[in-house]
């Protein structure tokens, strides 16, 4: 590898700001996803996830803005390279263990210029956006940690976010005089709680590249919601949110899981998963937010998944799942929003699913779905989004 310095591309030959030319670059697909999170207070947490704020959804006013700025980069941002024809897509999830709000962006285009600002720049206006709608209930939100997770495609081709890349975590609490992680000689009992649940989740896995459990974390500091890589503890060392998204775990998930009572949240997106969703997972009674999309996933929707009373998202897209769609879905009362889109589901669609009386967003499409679409689905007031295309349902088109 050369040693000499990198250069930057916005700078002309006599050090002045420059757009860069890309007219002699060929077209290549091209792709970019970052991240970011809104930390708010539990009263403004409130209104984001239960509806009774005054100024409307935010979370569709934060993914509309979200889409509008990421395709409209170029004007924001000097020499940034307009790309209308760049799709956006903005996803946000209701995280407790904050409190707040992440938000997640992927931009793609077929070009000859990245869309990595693009990506950036929809994460950044729609945690602007959910701040304006929440300002009022809490003015000392914070932005933080906006991203870049992995970007594909172009000259200097993939890059994905490693540990390496990771900027250093910053406590949100009063600091004082305790000593530092890299100081502890001998833990106390309450840092001996943790380790021995940081070896239970070291066990979940048999294959993985994501991140390196070690005892030099911020699991053996005394901050009662201290997060490291995504996950996150309460003061008595209990995990309550594993977000592993896009980290590279292989495998099968464990049904150790299952065990981990006071979960919340819990994301593997975007990873190799393999194997089928253990039934366990069922036993999570206070678990809010489960995503397991973008694996690969094989076997049956399990019907446990009907005992989480208290989920209010569900994602299991881009899989292989098979079978029918448990009509148990339908009892998970606090349901906002369920996605089984582009998987191998057959049969037809539970009427049951209309009992969904806080369902916001339906996704059913890409599957091999038969019959009617149940009226039932009518029931659904609060339904915003629904897509039931590329099944083989009579009546689809209707619905789209």
């Amino acid at each position: 590898m050369s040693d000499a310095p990198r250069t930057l591309s916005h700078l002309d030959a006599s050090g002045q700001a420059a757009m860069v030319d890309v007219t002699g670059k060929a077209s290549t697909q091209r792709r970019a996803v970052a991240r970011g999170a809104l930390r708010c207070s539990p009263e403004a947490y409130h209104l984001l996830t239960e509806g009774d704020n005054p100024k409307g959804d935010v979370e569709q006013v934060a993914r509309i803005a979200g889409i509008t700025a990421g395709k409209r980069a170029g004007e924001l941002i000097p020499l940034c390279h307009l790309l209308p024809a760049a799709s956006v897509k903005v996803d946000t999830t209701p995280d407790p263990s904050l409190p707040g709000l992440r938000v997640r962006a992927v931009a793609t285009i077929s070009g000859q210029t990245g869309v990595e600002m693009e990506a950036l720049t929809a994460v950044a206006v729609a945690l602007l956006a959910a701040y304006d709608m929440l300002k009022a209930a809490d003015r000392g939100m914070t932005i933080e940690s906006v991203e870049l997770v992995e970007k594909s495609g172009g000259r200097s081709g993939a890059w994905q976010r490693g540990e390496a890349d990771r900027p250093a975590r910053t406590s949100h609490r009063p600091t004082d005089d305790r000593a530092s992680v890299a100081n502890v000689q001998r833990p106390t009992r309450r840092e001996a709680v943790r380790r021995t649940t940081l070896e239970a989740l070291c066990a979940l896995y048999e294959a993985t590249d994501g991140p390196n459990w070690d005892d030099n974390t911020n699991w053996l500091t005394d901050a009662p919601f201290e997060e490291w890589y995504g996950v996150a503890t309460d003061h008595r060392g209990r995990v309550v949110s594993l977000q592993l998204t896009s980290n590279g775990l292989a495998g099968e998930i464990s049904s150790e899981l299952g065990s981990l009572a006071r979960l919340r949240s819990l994301f593997l997106s975007d990873n190799e998963l393999a194997g089928t969703i253990p039934a366990e997972l069922g036993n999570l009674a206070k678990l809010e937010i489960l995503y397991l999309s973008s694996n690969e996933l094989t076997g049956e929707i399990p019907t446990a998944l009907g005992n989480l009373a208290k989920l209010e998202t569900l994602s299991l897209f881009n899989n292989e799942l098979t079978g029918t769609i448990p009509a148990v879905l339908g009892d998970l009362a606090k349901l906002r929003e369920l996605d089984l889109s582009s998987n191998e589901l057959t049969g037809e669609i539970p009427a049951a699913l209309g009992n969904l009386a806080k369902l916001k967003e339906l996704d059913l499409s890409d599957n091999e779905l038969t019959g009617e679409v149940p009226a039932e689905l009518g029931n659904l007031t609060n339904l915003e989004d629904l897509d039931v295309s590329d099944n083989e349902l009579e009546d689809e088109d209707f619905w789209i």
